[in-house]
């Protein structure tokens, strides 16, 4: 069976969206015109957000200024979403090894989010350039965490696929 995307046709179709209302295509039914927000309005608390569990998570100050570096045009875009909601500002994204190194001594942010793997590249040389420059920044990578040889054990973490709430936790927790 085909999961049916539900979305108003006043919302603008975002990635988070669209994927939100996949995941919860084999949920409870939403009433038609709908998509399930991550958090509503009335769940923001000065810096930390109720998820539907009660729980409570730190998000990031408004306006952290994160530079991404991910090789998947798609995984980008819905990060960039996912940060607008967090209200982080995308201060600049890259692709490949090359351009994150530049856009790491080019651009102005207060946080990067580095996909480990950038196609047959690594982004341990801009985490590298980044320790060094004292800027704080976190891996996002699918596999089992970093390598044990990589230099980096340790260093903050969000697994993908990552949720809003777990990217919020881990921009806070790195700047902590």
């Amino acid at each position: 069976m085909r999961a049916k995307f539900r979305t108003s046709p006043n919302r603008r179709s975002s990635p988070t969206s669209i994927i939100a209302s996949a995941a919860s295509a084999d949920r409870s039914p939403q009433p038609a015109g709908t998509c399930p927000p991550a958090f509503s309005a009335s769940q923001l608390v000065r810096g930390h957000a109720r998820t539907d569990e009660g729980l409570t998570v730190s998000e990031p100050p408004a306006g952290t200024r994160v530079l991404i570096v991910e090789d998947d045009a798609i995984i980008a875009m819905t990060a960039e979403d996912m940060l607008d909601e967090l209200g982080c500002v995308t201060a600049a994204t890259a692709a490949t090894l090359t351009e994150a190194l530049a856009r790491a001594e080019d651009t102005d942010f207060d946080i990067a989010l580095l996909d480990l793997n950038l196609k047959d590249e690594s982004s341990l040389p801009v985490a590298a350039l980044l320790r060094d420059k004292g800027k704080p920044f976190l891996f996002a990578t699918g596999y089992d965490g970093l390598p044990a040889d990589s230099g980096f054990v340790g260093s903050p973490l969000v697994a993908k696929p990552y949720r809003l709430s777990q990217l919020g936790e881990a921009i806070a927790g790195a700047l902590a």
